[in-house]
Parts: C-alpha cells; sequence; structure tokens
C-alpha cells in the first residue's frame, strides 16, 4: 500500500514537470522537431495527444489523458487509444483513461461496444465499468452487456461489472437477462450483483419475481444471511406491492418466512404508500403463535412495527403481547408498538417495567423505546431518571439520550441531568448529558 501510494505521489510529482517547460523535458501534445517534420507541423492537439498515449513515459501519457478529458467530446477520435490505455501498465494511468472516456459521455459508446469483443478480460471488465458509469445515455450498449454478462466463461469481475452496467443503463429489455443470470449456477458473487441489478429496475422487474423468490426461499434459520440474499430480499421488497401476494403465500404455507418478512420491512420502509391491509391480518396470526420459531416470531412483530400505523388493526393483539411470559417478545412488542401507536400508555408501563430486567441489552432497548414514546411522560421521565443510576454506563447513556429526545416535557429531569455532571463521567456520557440539558433548556425557551 505505502509503495503504491508513493508511485502515485511520483507520478503526479512527474506530471507537474510535464507542464514546465524544462530542456530535458516537453509537455504532453507537443511535437518534438522530428515529428514536426513529419507532420508539416500541421498534427491537431488531440493527434498529439494520442501519439502520446503510446509514449514510454509515464507522466506524459498522464498528462495527455488528462488534457483529452478537459477537451471532452471535442475528442471523440481519441477513444480508441484510450480503451487501449485501460491496459496500462499503471493502475493509474488505466482508471484515468476510464475517467476520461465516462466525461466523454455518449459520444463514447460505439467505441466501447466494440471493445466488450476484446481479447483481454482485463479491458473488457473496464469498458464495462465505463459503460455502467456513463448510465442510460449508454443504453445501445445493452446487448454486448448481456453477452459479457450471461458468458459463463467470463471471469467474474467482468461478469459484475456488466450485471452492475445493465442495471445503471435502465433499459427494461435488460430484466429478462438478469433473471437468467440470477437464475443460473453462477458463482455466487455474479448472482449477488444480478439481483442488485434487478432492485435498480424497481417495480418493472416484476417478471423476475420467482427467480428472486428462489433466491429467498433457500434460506435456511441456522445458516447466516448472505449477501445474495440480502440483495434478493431488496430487490424483492423494490417491487413494492405487486409482489405481496406472492410473499404471503410463502408466509402461510411455507417455514423460511424470516426472508419474506425482511422484504416486507423494506417494502414498508421504501413506500409509506404501498397498502398493506392484507398483510397486517397474516402478520398478527403469526405474531400470536406460541408454535412459531421465536426468531420467527420476533421478526414478525418488527415487521408490523416497520408498516407503522398503517398496522393501527394489530395494536388490539400487540397490546396482549405486552404481558407475555417471554422478556423478548415483550420488550419487541413495545417497541413496535411505539411505532404504529406512538400514543399508547400501555407501551409505557410495559417498558418502565424492561428498565429492571436482568439483561442489559433489554434495559438499554427499552431506555431507547421510552424516548420515543409520546405519551405519559409523567411516568417515563421519572423511570428514566431512576435509569440514570443503572450499574452499567449503557444504559446510563441511553436514558440520558432519551430525556434529551423527549425535550421540554422532561424538564423535570433537569436538576438530576446537572447532577450526574457533577460526577466522574465519560467522555462521551458527559457529551450526551450536556447534549440533553442543552436540548431540554432550548426546547423550554420555545
Amino acid at each position: 500500500m505505502r509503495r503504491s501510494l508513493v508511485s502515485t505521489g511520483l507520478l503526479l510529482a512527474l506530471l507537474l514537470l510535464a507542464h514546465r517547460d524544462l530542456p530535458s523535458s516537453r509537455a504532453a501534445g507537443e511535437e518534438t522537431p522530428d515529428e514536426k517534420q513529419k507532420t508539416g507541423g500541421n498534427a491537431t492537439d488531440e493527434d498529439a495527444l494520442i501519439r502520446d498515449l503510446s509514449g514510454d513515459d509515464v507522466h506524459i501519457r498522464l498528462a495527455a489523458i488528462i488534457k483529452l478529458e478537459r477537451l471532452r467530446t471535442k475528442a471523440a477520435s481519441a477513444v480508441p487509444a484510450l480503451i487501449v490505455a485501460f491496459e496500462d501498465e499503471s493502475e493509474l494511468i488505466a482508471n484515468s483513461a476510464v475517467d476520461a472516456i465516462v466525461k466523454m459521455g455518449p459520444i463514447a459508446v460505439p467505441d466501447l461496444i466494440t471493445a466488450l469483443d476484446n481479447p483481454s478480460a482485463g479491458v473488457r471488465t473496464k469498458v464495462a465499468e465505463a459503460v455502467g458509469r456513463i448510465g442510460s445515455k449508454a443504453a445501445k450498449a445493452r446487448l454486448a452487456l448481456e453477452k459479457a454478462a450471461k458468458d459463463a466463461d467470463n471471469p467474474p469481475a467482468l461478469r459484475c461489472e456488466a450485471l452492475r452496467a445493465l442495471g445503471e443503463i435502465q433499459d427494461d429489455a435488460a430484466i429478462p437477462a438478469l433473471a437468467y443470470v440470477l437464475a443460473s449456477n453462477a458463482d455466487e458473487t455474479v448472482r449477488t450483483r444480478a439481483a442488485a441489478a434487478l432492485g435498480q429496475y424497481g417495480r418493472k422487474a416484476k417478471a423476475a419475481l420467482p427467480a428472486l423468490l428462489g433466491i429467498l426461499q433457500t434460506f435456511a434459520l441456522d445458516k447466516r444471511v448472505s449477501p445474495l440474499e440480502r440483495s434478493a430480499e431488496y430487490a424483492v421488497a423494490m417491487i413494492g406491492s405487486d409482489a405481496l401476494p406472492d410473499l404471503l403465500k410463502i408466509v402461510e404455507t411455507e417455514d423460511n418466512q424470516a426472508p419474506v418478512l425482511r422484504a416486507m420491512r423494506w417494502m414498508a420502509k421504501d413506500d409509506q404508500k404501498c397498502e398493506m391491509r392484507d398483510v397486517v391480518p397474516v402478520l398478527v396470526r403469526l405474531a400470536r403463535d406460541d408454535e412459531l420459531d421465536s426468531s420467527l416470531r420476533l421478526d414478525t412483530i418488527e415487521t408490523l412495527g416497520t408498516i407503522g400505523n398503517r398496522a393501527a388493526a394489530a395494536v388490539p393483539d400487540l397490546e396482549k403481547l405486552l404481558s407475555h411470559k417471554n422478556a423478548d417478545i415483550r420488550l419487541r412488542t413495545a417497541e413496535s408498538l411505539t411505532e404504529v401507536d406512538p400514543t399508547n400508555k400501555k407501551v409505557v408501563s410495559a417498558l418502565i417495567d424492561l428498565l429492571s430486567d436482568s439483561d442489559i441489552r433489554r434495559r438499554t432497548d427499552a431506555a431507547v423505546a421510552l424516548g420515543r414514546c409520546k405519551s405519559s411522560t409523567d411516568e417515563s421521565v421519572p423511570a428514566l431518571c431512576r435509569a440514570l443510576g443503572d450499574e452499567r454506563e449503557e444504559v446510563r447513556l441511553q436514558a440520558v439520550q432519551s430525556l434529551g429526545h423527549i425535550g421540554k416535557p422532561a424538564s423535570a429531569a433537569l436538576a438530576d441531568l446537572k447532577k450526574l455532571l457533577k460526577e466522574n463521567l465519560s467522555f462521551v456520557m458527559r457529551h450526551a448529558t450536556e447534549q440533553a440539558i442543552k436540548h431540554i433548556e432550548m426546547e423550554g425557551e420555545r
């Protein structure tokens, strides 16, 4: 790494020399006496810069690329030479050539399409990168990108760049190719990139839903969620309400609801207008099911919270779960109710009880949730003040921050907070306490 930084620094230093009028050097694009004799002195700046791209001096090559980048569309004839520079032994030169072509935009696309058949996989990878960065104005490259993405003999890095570009060009005709790669037995990184690209198409990727759901249905509860599954969940969520009937079918008839529930949470967060009327009753049934796997049950309750006030019909059932024998279910339910029904007074009582739980995580999370409650501050504020004396700083810190978040209604806590400042506090704790006091007092002055 240090050697790379030193090399880059030397190149930039050499570049500065290239712009100085030194006897031992010449600026990029400047003809030597022999070259002037050959061209009769009529070579254009562009011609001279293209010539310099194949020169021996790395600083001259870099200076030529920078000047061509400034010319942008005026340097269209330089695109093939810049593509050749993708293979330069210097990574700085190669990446700078990509940058220059991207700045030229659509005018470079025909040559880039041709270059996607270059014998060098490294060149093709950088070509795909350039096309993706040009974006929707490079949509004409779709077929060539699809070919690169679907070819199993291509290196994963090339296929991933081609798939990334297919997502960036936003040509709906690319969706079947993306679905094909996703459903194939390609390298998992390749399939992950295909799923991510489908996510960029949103609702228009509905045709790829079977392939995406196929990924979700391979999920196992005892296995860590992979990037492929995460990307598929996100892509399904971006399809939106059109995906809900299939998601509900999986939730009601199969055992692997976890990825579907995560997709629903993505959906609820991304689209606040997404109709969740049919989803809530199904989730309520799962939340009430004592036979359901505990992690799935907690995911279900969290999903209801993410849906927010659109899950208002679930409030009576969620209130019953506030007295469940399982403390984690009580906590998750209280957290969700702060999102579904922020003024619910029963939530405050449940969270206050959890502030005395033996588990530090539950006490900390309860303190956080109390800061989001918009009612019964006459009960929550004294409870949070008591939490300022908790044996663990994590709990005390969250109690301080929640009091600050409550603002003016927490004015009764100012004396306790100021008293806390007299103690030997950590930097983080002292800063949070000062900020909480400041926020409460500023709100009180309004």
